[in-house]
């Protein structure tokens, strides 16, 4: 299980920072303004549990954390974040325009 998350957690990575920057680029100057503070809070917590993510893995020869309330802080920010994220892709989308469920 933890295999499995990893691979999936890293394969997912560059796609979610490549959605966040492009879909953030394409968005910034929309006037929908709450929409848009939402998606940066949205992708700024994405951020967060990533970096969370990767200080909490431990493989031989990468950087691991030594410290036991660092690494505490982090696996808690890492197990929660995703609460927060769901959370705001739900403002982020009530913000918004509704989905066409049709295309």
């Amino acid at each position: 299980m933890y295999r499995m998350q990893l691979v999936l957690g890293l394969a997912l990575v560059p796609l979610v920072l490549l959605f966040g920057a492009l879909h953030g680029l394409s968005a910034r100057k929309r006037p929908n303004r709450r929409a848009v503070r939402t998606g940066v809070a949205l992708f700024c917590t994405s951020v967060v549990l990533i970096v969370a993510g990767l200080l909490v893995t431990r493989v031989d020869g990468m950087i691991q954390i030594r410290d036991p309330a660092l690494g505490n802080t982090a696996y808690w920010i890492h197990a929660l974040s995703p609460l927060v994220i769901v959370w705001l892709f739900v403002l982020h989308r009530l913000a918004g325009p509704p989905l066409r469920w049709h295309v």
